[in-house]
């Protein structure tokens, strides 16, 4: 029993041992061109081991094989960049390569500095690009994303540009929201006019882009023009359905030291129309009408607003509260409603 014991782990051991010298000798027998295409397939199955294996394999075999070098690199690049940067920085020198296979091991390079977070080599890698392929899409998205890494404003509306007369369409970075970043930088650093102009910029290019009227208000005030703030904020409610906390409060201020506050009521309808998930405007539009009095025109203009909401129905029981309510119970049904906005985004 033990001598069949025996023979019979020898026999499985041999077949093992036959069948891994098979596979091995098998893969030896293989063309590197063959071995590629198995790598390929690991890659497609997410088979990252056995690709690197049949890859490096290819390279011993054929030292001309410039595509599985290339894919090589690329695949290593998440693990080992140093190592991906190694293997295609190689490829730089060999020579009668075509354009198509250079641009394709500079867009490695370009890819692993990135990796490294060695940005200055990653847009080097892409100009190489561009002096090869002027219009190489993949060459100005990635410096795109470069500079906006990089808060390189102007590099990026730049880059902007070429992308949208690549694409001959709008690109999806609109060249409007550098200027505003730009501005929001020298505003930072007190630079008011420089800032402005940056502002007037980003309105210039889209009348429609909300944020400039923010800002170019915020430095009317600094300046003491409170009828421009008015004019710049009145711009940007209009334009947002959600604009910055504590906005509103400001334009009432001011309308109110202007002399103007009768305006309210027509701005909050305009806004309210317009955006009629804006439940901040809408809280104080009726608030507005209750404290003038005008309880029934504010119950007239919840009922013309299509979309229910928490905070729209405890407006409503605001409303009908008796005028002589004690105050606190008005106070409650104010701290509820404050709450249901939070509730209502």
């Amino acid at each position: 029993m033990v001598i069949s014991t025996y023979i019979s782990s020898g026999i499985l051991l041999s077949s093992l041992v036959g069948i891994s010298l098979f596979r091995r000798l098998s893969r030896k027998a293989k063309k590197p061109e063959h071995l590629y295409i198995e790598a390929l397939h690991c890659l497609i199955r997410d088979d990252k081991h056995n690709a690197i294996s049949l890859l490096r394999e290819v390279v011993k075999k054929d030292s001309d094989h410039v595509d599985a070098y290339l894919l090589l690199g690329n695949t290593i690049r998440d693990e080992f960049p140093e190592q991906a940067v190694k293997i295609h920085q190689s490829l730089t020198v060999r020579p009668g390569l075509s354009k198509t296979m250079i641009v394709e091991i500079h867009k490695s390079l370009a890819e692993d500095y990135h990796t490294l977070n060695k940005i200055d080599l990653a847009k080097r890698e892409c100009e190489k690009i561009l002096k090869l392929e002027r219009r190489n899409k993949w060459a100005v998205d990635l410096l795109l994303i470069l500079s906006e890494t990089e808060r390189d404003w102007k590099k990026a509306e730049h880059w902007s540009r070429l992308l949208k007369k690549i694409n001959r369409k709008r690109s999806s970075s609109d060249p409007e929201k550098y200027h505003i970043h730009l501005g929001e930088d020298k505003l930072n650093s007190r630079d008011l006019s420089g800032a402005e102009s940056e502002f007037k910029n980003a309105v210039k290019i889209n009348p429609d882009s909300p944020y400039p009227y923010f800002y170019l208000g915020k430095i009317d005030m600094e300046n003491g023009k409170k009828e421009a703030a008015l004019h710049q904020w009145k711009q940007y409610v209009t334009l947002t359905p959600n604009p910055k906390l504590g906005i509103y409060k400001e334009i009432e201020g001011l309308l109110f030291e202007l002399n103007r506050y009768s305006e309210i009521e027509g701005l909050y309808r305009k806004i309210v129309e317009k955006y009629p998930q804006n439940k901040e405007a809408m809280v104080r539009m009726a608030n507005h009408l209750i404290e003038k009095g005008d309880r029934d025109k504010a119950q007239t203009f919840l009922e013309q607003l299509k979309e229910e909401s928490l905070t729209k129905n405890l407006l409503k029981h605001k409303i009908s509260l008796p005028e002589q309510t004690d105050v606190s119970v008005v106070s409650g049904v104010d701290s509820l409603i404050k709450s249901s906005l939070e509730l209502d985004q």
